[in-house]
This record gives C-alpha cells, sequence and structure tokens, in this order.
C-alpha cells in the first residue's frame, strides 16, 4: 500500500485526524503543568516568552531534520524571506505570546474551548480577503453556534470562570492564528508547507526567546528530566501534528479533513480535566458541544464546494 492509499482511506484518515488532533489538545494542561514544575507565575511574561520561543525554535529544527531526510531543500526562493518572516511574525511570535501569557492566567479547558474559535475568525476574515470564500446560511449558524458557546461559558459566574485578562490574550492568539493560516495559504503558491512552517516556526521562536530574554535572561531555567520532557513532548506536538494534518490535507477534500477540527476543544477539555483536574461543569460542557457543533458545521461543505477548494489550511498546536 502506497503512503497516499493510507492517508485517502477513510481508516487511514479518521485515524491520522483523531492521532493529531489528540497531540494538539495535550499540549493545553502540558503548558500548565511546565509553568508549575519550572515555577513560572503568571506575571512572569518573559520567562513565558522564552519558554515558548525554546519550544518553537525546537519544533522548527525537527521539521528541518524531516526535510533533510527526505531530500526538500532548506533554501527559500528568492523573495519570499519577507513573507516568511511576516508569517512567523503573526503566526507563533503574537500567537503564542498571547497564548502563552494567557495560559498562565486561565484554565486548560479554557484554552482548549478559545482554541476551536480559530475556524470561525479564519471564517469571518476569509469572507473579507477572498470573493469566493463568502458566508452562507449553514457557516452563519455555525458560528452564531461557537460564540453562543463562549457566551454560555464566561457567563458562569458561579464556579469561577470569568471573562479575564488570560481570556481575552486566548481569543487574541485563536485571532492571530486566523490571519496567519490565510497568511500562509497564500505564500503557499510559491513554497511548500514544510519550508513555510519550519522557517516561520524558528523565526517566531527566535523573536519570542529574544526578547524574553532581554528581562529573564536566556537560560533562566533550570530543567531536571520532567521539564525537558514536557518542553520535548511541545515541541514534538508542533511538528508532529503539522505535519499529519498537513499530510491529510494534501490527500483529501478540505471539508472532510477540517470537520474534525471539533475533536480539538473535546481531547483539549478532556487531557486537562484529567492531568490537571480540572473539573468541566455544565456551562463549560455546554460550551464544548456547542463550538464542536459549530466547527463541524463551518467546514462542512457541499460536494461542489469540496471539489471545487483544496487549500493547505493549517491549525495551532
Amino acid at each position: 500500500m502506497k503512503v497516499q492509499d493510507f492517508f485517502r482511506h477513510p481508516a487511514g484518515m479518521i485515524a491520522t485526524a483523531i492521532v493529531a488532533t489528540l497531540l494538539w489538545g495535550i499540549a493545553f494542561p502540558i503548558i500548565k503543568l511546565s509553568y508549575e514544575a519550572l515555577s513560572i507565575a503568571p506575571d512572569e511574561i518573559f520567562e513565558q516568552m522564552v519558554f515558548a520561543g525554546y519550544r518553537f525554535i525546537l519544533a522548527g529544527l525537527m521539521i528541518y531534520l524531516v526535510m533533510i531526510v527526505s531530500g526538500q531543500s532548506l533554501k527559500l526562493k528568492p523573495g519570499t524571506l519577507r513573507t516568511v518572516i511576516l508569517i512567523g511574525f503573526v503566526l507563533t511570535f503574537l500567537q503564542y505570546m498571547a497564548f502563552y501569557i494567557g495560559m498562565s492566567r486561565s484554565f486548560g479547558f479554557m484554552g482548549a474551548i478559545i482554541g476551536g474559535m480559530i475556524s470561525f475568525f479564519q471564517l469571518m476574515l476569509a469572507h473579507v480577503w477572498y470573493r469566493d470564500d463568502r458566508l452562507n446560511w449553514r457557516s452563519a449558524c455555525g458560528l452564531m453556534l461557537g460564540f453562543c458557546g463562549l457566551f454560555i461559558l464566561f457567563a458562569d459566574q458561579q464556579n469561577g470562570i470569568t471573562f479575564g485578562l488570560g481570556e481575552a490574550l486566548l481569543l487574541a492568539s485563536a485571532f492571530f492564528c486566523a490571519v496567519g493560516n490565510l497568511l500562509s495559504r497564500t505564500a503557499a503558491r510559491q513554497l511548500t508547507i514544510f519550508a513555510i512552517n519550519s522557517h516561520q516556526m524558528v523565526m517566531g521562536g527566535i523573536g519570542l526567546t529574544a526578547i524574553g530574554s532581554m528581562q529573564a535572561g536566556l537560560f533562566p531555567f533550570t530543567f531536571q528530566w520532567v521539564t525537558m520532557w514536557y518542553l520535548l513532548l511541545l515541541a514534538f506536538v508542533s511538528a508532529a501534528s503539522f505535519m499529519l494534518w498537513n499530510t491529510l490535507m494534501k490527500y483529501n477534500q478540505v471539508g472532510r479533513v477540517s470537520m474534525f477540527l471539533f475533536l480539538i476543544p473535546l481531547f483539549g477539555s478532556g487531557w486537562s480535566a484529567l492531568l490537571l483536574h480540572e473539573v468541566l461543569h455544565a456551562s463549560a460542557l455546554a460550551a464544548i458541544i456547542l463550538v464542536s457543533c459549530g466547527i463541524i458545521l463551518v467546514n462542512r461543505k457541499s460536494r461542489a464546494d469540496s471539489e471545487s477548494k483544496r487549500s493547505g489550511e493549517q491549525v495551532s498546536g
């Protein structure tokens, strides 16, 4: 069986999508556990930026290794450096600066649920940026479901759930991810997805490390085996989930694959409950269901749409 046959087969596609979203989901609690193990307080934003920078430099290097082994060139095409720098600034630097600071001030399951808003922000931005990607009744209903889920979640004052700085930063992170994904979609006309993501991860990671080290120093942490494992796991999650997901996008219709994005809030919340012992109250469960249903609805294309649109959509991980 050829590699592409596995990813095109329904069982192979479903299995790969589940593995990719499982990996993305575990990142939320692992970041929280890393903060605890490294004694990174919510107000130590420069230390958070350095730790995020380490992760994405390592993730980019992992993708470089795969490119070298598979015979792909690491060189950028002439005239594309500025584009990759812009993508790295938005998709890694801005997104993960907001994400890591937000995660230090919020619950793990909140990060997972709000992360589901990437699909909705991307849909709204695409409506403005592309003439052939307008909102329809199905996507409008999906948007309403997603935002209703957030409203129910943030309205739950009795269980200590509030909309504060952490949640605002997580929403900003989802927005930056959506912008970065659309920039990457445009850049994919000139560069491979591997080249775009490896370079932008390294560049964005260097930016995060450089800014954070101005106050925290370049090596502010004392790593033990467990904290080193956390860092390597987070880097692997970014590199592996990206490669699995974009391989699926290469061999399958976009609508068929994108529907599985609803698993990220489910898995992220489940991992947070399991590893962080967070309690998922009724409002959180309702938000997970509504956001997940909204993601399925906005990504469910008609047969004609699915056959006419193929693009390298990517997600935060």
